[in-house]
């Protein structure tokens, strides 16, 4: 995450302890469920998040997933592709690299209407049933002296 002088704040931000440190968090503005994108062909069968260690899933490198995920792929257990952004994410599954895609569900319908290398392929894709976790979105402002945040919601410069 970028929390150079150069910016204020940045939106829409998941939380974690890690960016914490780097910035104030806003109160909470909105939420984002976070599933699997899959191939019609191919369906993702899970019902805990453990049983998702017999796929190789797509990540993006700077998101922040579930604790339970990010454990078990941190301890091994889970298989994961790191991707760039939602563009290479999608890539990725799309060119049978990965069983899933790890994608914020409201992410996935914004690259299905507006990134070119998916034109043609939405009758492919879908949505898993099931929603790894619905995350608290913020703004995250810099610690830096122009991004300080008061209760006031106010940014000083």
């Amino acid at each position: 995450m970028d929390t150079s002088k150069e910016y204020a704040g940045r939106f829409p931000v998941y939380y974690s302890e890690e960016r914490a440190r780097s910035c104030h968090y806003s109160n909470i503005i909105g939420k984002s469920p976070l599933g699997l994108a899959e191939l019609r062909v191919r369906p993702v069968h899970w019902s805990s998040v453990a049983d998702l260690a017999s796929y190789r899933i797509d990540t993006v490198r700077s998101y922040v997933n579930s604790p339970e995920f990010d454990q078990l792929v941190s301890d091994g257990k889970i298989r994961v592709v790191q991707s760039a952004d939602g563009d290479e994410n999608m890539a990725n599954l799309v060119e049978g690299k990965v069983d899933a895609a790890l994608i914020d569900r409201n992410v996935y319908a914004y690259l299905l209407k507006k990134n070119p290398r998916l034109k043609g392929e939405e009758l492919q894709l879908r949505l898993n049933e099931k929603t790894l976790m619905v995350h608290r979105l913020y703004v995250c402002f810099s610690r830096m002296k122009r991004g300080v945040y008061y209760e006031t919601g106010l940014i000083r410069d």
